[in-house]
This record gives structure tokens, C-alpha cells and sequence, in this order.
């Protein structure tokens, strides 16, 4: 099975990448930030990007998120409607 994980360089991402990893499934990981998970530097809030990189995957496991300690560091409220809900409609425009 082929599974694409967002949100890679994260500690929900990087662990769900290492499980599957280690469970024998073909897995990459995207995230804007590079890390020892991350397979592809990507943007889930680009539309285009998102819809033709996806192509192919059996499954999407969609962890990219903003969350509270991003509003600790004053991150504005548009950030969080374009990652959490703008990046989700765009992964799921694809299935």
C-alpha cells in the first residue's frame, strides 16, 4: 500500500511515518519543513501542488495542522483557515 503522510516533520507526522515504516508499507512524507520523515518539501494550502503530487497514493494520512502553539506564537487566525481547512479541501479534492 502506498500511503502519503502530511504534516512529516511533525511529532504526530514523524510518528505515524516510523509506524508505517516499520509496519512494511511504501510511505512518503511532505511537510514544509525538511526532517529525517520528510520525503518532499510541499504545500497542502497550494491547490495545483497538492492535487498533482497526491496522484497515485492509496491512502492520504493528513496530519499537517497549525495548532495551539502556533497561536502561542501569534500566528494569525487566516493561517490556521488556510492550513487546517484549505489544505484539507485540496488533499481531499484529489479522492
Amino acid at each position: 500500500m502506498r500511503i502519503l503522510v502530511t504534516g512529516s516533520a511533525g511529532k504526530l507526522g514523524s510518528a505515524t511515518v516510523e509506524n508505517l515504516r516499520q509496519s512494511g508499507h511504501d510511505v512518503t512524507g511532505i511537510d514544509l519543513v525538511e526532517s529525517d520523515t520528510t520525503d518532499h518539501l510541499l504545500d497542502v494550502r497550494k491547490l495545483e501542488e497538492a492535487i498533482e503530487f497526491t496522484c497515485g497514493f492509496d491512502a492520504i494520512i493528513h496530519t499537517a495542522a497549525l495548532h495551539g502553539r502556533h497561536m502561542d506564537l501569534n500566528y494569525p487566525r487566516q493561517s490556521f483557515v488556510d492550513t487546517n481547512i484549505t489544505g484539507t479541501l485540496n488533499l481531499l479534492k484529489n479522492k
